[in-house]
């Protein structure tokens, strides 16, 4: 099978268990799951699927000199996530702090044809599924890891603005940089993404009131529990198509858009954000050592963005009209 992946080339995969895997329903449905959780008619910045980012996270691993084994866990990390990736976590969790398919990621494979594919290859699907067995594919900020840089270099293709993961190596069960400006340019651009994309006021507000649509329309009938681990074309289907008072009206609503006036005066919505950073490693004479113990300016820059993050969300929110 040739994989040709727009951040790492083409690469040629023969092995029958990934072969398999990518093959798999559990793996294709992710197809059809936006990566940012918004559907692409309502975000303007440029996505890619959950699909595209588990083979990509395989791929980077097999750069790395991962085992077989945590390839196929870096290839299967994302099959529990629900239609909409992270606005799961508003809808069934806790307001977006958590990864509610981290939760649930066992038992989703076991409710699959995954098991029998990692039976059949002398894989165990228990301990595949523990990310913790496998600390290039996961590990908690500001730590690299393979899923993590992943998305920031897929992103940023997405854009047009292709970094350098050539530089990356993995040295004792870390992931790491080889040069100081390789470490620092990904550091900086991850942090950019924080405040402007991923921890933004409008991102974060979006899944918010998308979640609170998903949640009415869960609880009236509209959509089943079970629907949300279709995909979000099923279930956009089903939402463009409902009678349903409410959720038809939000629907409308989210098609002509929002503004969100940030203010301490009686908000529409608050929250605490999650503070997504990096202090990516950078090997040096066989020693890795933290970017913000070699660069002043990346640590100070990563203080300024806790700060800013710490501030959190307060925002009125404001409906576009369609005239």
């Amino acid at each position: 099978m040739i994989v040709d992946d727009r951040v790492y080339g083409a690469h040629e995969v023969t092995e029958p268990v990934l072969v398999e895997l990518i093959q798999c329903p559990a793996l294709q449905r992710l197809k059809k799951i936006e990566q940012f959780g918004l559907p692409q008619e309502w975000w303007p910045v440029p996505g890619f699927k959950r699909y595209e980012h588990c083979v990509g996270t395989m791929l980077l691993l097999r750069h790395l000199g991962a085992s077989l084994e945590e390839q196929v866990a870096g290839l299967l990390y994302d099959a529990s996530h629900t239609a909409f990736s992270h606005v799961g976590d508003f809808v069934f969790a806790d307001g977006g702090q958590g990864n509610y398919q981290d939760s649930i990621h066992a038992d989703f494979l076991q409710r699959t044809g995954v098991p029998q594919i990692l039976s059949a290859h002398g894989f165990d699907t228990t301990r595949v599924s523990h990310l913790e067995n496998f600390p290039l594919l996961e590990q908690p900020h500001p730590a690299l890891c393979a899923d993590r840089i992943d998305y920031t270099l897929r992103e940023l293709a997405c854009q047009n603005n292709l970094l350098d993961w050539h530089t990356l190596v993995a040295h004792e069960n870390a992931i790491a940089f080889t040069t100081i400006n390789a470490a620092r340019e990904f550091g900086t651009h991850y942090l950019h993404c924080q405040r402007n994309h991923w921890g933004s006021t409008q991102l974060t507000t979006l899944y918010h009131l998308f979640a609170q649509l998903l949640k009415t329309a869960i609880t009236d009938g509209v959509l089943t529990k079970e629907d949300m681990f279709t995909d979000d074309e099923r279930v956009m289907s089903r939402l463009k198509s409902t009678k349903h008072p409410s959720v038809s009206e939000s629907m409308r609503q989210f098609s002509f858009g929002y503004r969100f006036l940030d203010t301490t005066t009686q908000p529409d919505y608050t929250c605490k954000k999650k503070f997504r950073h990096v202090d990516p490693p950078v090997l040096q004479d066989g020693k890795l050592q933290p970017l913000s113990t070699l660069d002043p300016l990346y640590r100070a820059r990563l203080e300024e963005e806790r700060e800013y993050n710490a501030q959190g969300i307060s925002v009125k929110i404001i409906p576009r009209t369609g005239v």
